[in-house]
């Protein structure tokens, strides 16, 4: 019985070190997030840093276009040009002729963490939170900023980019 001793003792340390699957199982899953990954509202890299011509291609007409300064835009003393598309859902300011600052209205996705892959763009950890107003990511797929803004009862009113220019 003693000869047995060392090997049974060595075979219980053995097993005893090895990774528990049900471990790595429950870590894994306590990191996932309780909301669903948002539904793809628009691939915002198709539009950023895009001419008018190429918007309309993506967008349709716009509903509305005009010229118009805006205060703290970089269009110097041209005014830069705001075209809205399909009923005010897109909102776009072209500066030096690109689209510049998308604000993507109408959104029916909860205001999370992940609420930044309903533009196409990957789940990152956002720069700057506060769930009852905005949660912002920084520097995402060359993108300088992207906004989440809330509408007051845990969703998303509209989502503000600003491609190249903050």
């Amino acid at each position: 019985m003693y000869t047995r001793l060392p090997a049974l003792l060595l075979l219980t340390l053995v097993s005893a070190c090895e990774p528990s699957s049900t471990h790595s199982e429950a870590t894994a899953t306590s990191t996932e997030s309780p909301f669903p990954k948002p539904a793809l509202v628009y691939d915002v890299t198709q539009l950023a840093g895009k001419s008018p011509q190429q918007v309309q291609q993506l967008l349709g007409k716009p509903d509305q276009a005009r010229a118009e300064a805006v205060r703290t835009a970089p269009c110097g003393r041209v005014p830069c040009g705001r075209h809205t598309y399909q009923q005010g859902r897109f909102d776009i300011v072209f500066i030096q002729h690109k689209a510049d600052w998308i604000t993507i209205n109408g959104i029916a996705e909860p205001l999370t963490d992940e609420a930044i892959q309903a533009l196409g763009l990957p789940a990152t950890t956002p720069s700057f939170q506060s769930r009852d107003n905005v949660i912002r990511w920084r520097s995402v797929k060359n993108l300088q900023e992207v906004s989440a803004f809330s509408n007051g009862s845990g969703g998303i009113s509209y989502f503000y980019v600003k491609c190249t220019t903050l």
